[in-house]
């Protein structure tokens, strides 16, 4: 029988192929494609890294550790696939917003899902609030 985490890591590198796929068939406005080849390198790096970990015999504090760094990992992803696709005008790749949360809610129960949701809202206002969204204090029609 696996443990949770080694069955999100085999997740996680099920939605590499599934990235791989969409950025290859995705036909993205002029200076986007190579950073989407970047954030797929970067989540597929990660889910590596996440599933040989998940393969570990670790310490409680270790393990909840690498849970917490998977997320966060996982988190850097989404703002990366958010923002190569942000050219488009109606993209449907915001609700990855809510992935990080879930996961944390998954991984810790409710606690995790409020920290994280949390921690995640936070820290996404505060990255749009320092963007190029906002400029001498108003937005701009680019905006979120």
């Amino acid at each position: 029988m696996r443990r949770p985490g080694q069955w999100i890591a085999l997740v996680r590198l099920g939605l590499v192929a599934v990235a791989i796929v969409d950025v290859s068939v995705t036909d993205f406005a002029h200076g986007y494609r190579a950073w989407a080849w970047f954030v797929v390198g970067f989540f597929g790096a990660s889910a590596l890294c996440s599933a040989w970990v998940a393969r570990l015999e670790l310490s409680r504090a270790s393990r909840l550790r690498a849970r917490v760094a998977a997320i966060v990992l996982d988190g850097i992803s989404v703002v990366g696939f958010i923002a190569v696709f942000s050219y488009q005008p109606s993209q449907p790749y915001r609700a990855l917003y809510l992935l990080p949360i879930l996961e944390a809610a998954l991984r810790f129960g409710l606690v995790g899902g409020f920290l994280g949701a949390v921690t995640w809202v936070s820290s996404s206002v505060s990255l749009m609030c320092s963007g190029p969204a906002f400029r001498c204090g108003r937005r701009s029609s680019a905006s979120w």
